[in-house]
């Protein structure tokens, strides 16, 4: 396997962590990847509380989620420009918690993804099917959530969006006996945008990612649950060494 083709790791911390705890973890991390030799981009996407503590270079500093709107009267927001002034590089935006329980639609998604790329911010897009259905299904919802998502956007900043496929049915999953399935899908979504980068997440493993590496479309992963556990993060990262 090539060095440079698969090159981002994306730590989803999600809704995890007291104070004391993400100080232990993120200490922990930052030691293991100054340590580290690679050329991967480590981006590390934490609560938004947290989003101040990051020091290690190395690491590249990530949101999880974005207002629509400009700074101003907007409780409880948070800009891409504030998020951007305190050093954010990459957004995570439409991931299927948001989609499903707080009811995050295309047009907000589309809304976001301009304000990161006007505030030089690249965001991930996550799109994925909810429940396992006929492929031919599955890749006209895909194809129909990201053509709306980057509605009146230039071609040019369009290529900037990072695509992750995630599967909800596989977040936190099994996904062994579908990796054939899970690649047929990320082929058609690279044809669907060739110029873009695909990454995966979804119940990954250090087993299934061995599998996972070898197809050529895929740049790169976001994980969830193995992102808290920086001894696993280790493990994970010296398999894609290898």
């Amino acid at each position: 396997m090539k060095e440079e083709k698969i090159n981002l790791i994306i730590l989803n911390n999600k809704c995890n962590f007291k104070k004391k705890e993400y100080e232990e973890y993120l200490s922990s991390l930052e030691k293991y990847i100054e340590k580290k030799s690679t050329a991967k981009k480590v981006i590390l996407c934490p609560s938004t509380c947290y989003l101040c503590y990051k020091k290690s270079e190395k690491i590249i500093l990530g949101s999880q989620n974005v207002s629509m709107e400009e700074m101003g009267s907007h409780t409880g927001e948070v800009a891409a420009a504030q998020l951007y002034s305190i050093g954010v590089k990459y957004t995570i935006i439409g991931h299927q918690e948001l989609r499903r329980f707080h009811n995050e639609d295309n047009q907000v998604i589309n809304k976001k993804i301009k304000q990161l790329l006007k505030n030089n911010i690249i965001p991930i897009l996550c799109v994925g099917e909810i429940e396992k259905e006929k492929k031919e299904v599955i890749l006209e919802k895909i194809k129909k959530d990201i053509k709306e998502a980057v509605v009146n956007i230039e071609k040019e900043e369009q290529e900037k969006i990072i695509l992750a496929y995630e599967p909800a049915w596989a977040i936190g999953g099994n996904i062994t006996d579908d990796l054939e399935k899970i690649e047929e899908m990320i082929k058609e979504i690279k044809k669907y945008l060739p110029n873009n980068k695909i990454i995966y997440g979804g119940g990954l493993n250090l087993e299934n990612i061995k599998y996972l590496k070898e197809i050529s479309e895929i740049e790169g992963f976001l994980l969830g649950s193995i992102s808290l556990d920086v001894s696993m993060i280790n493990r994970l990262l010296q398999e894609l060494e290898t």
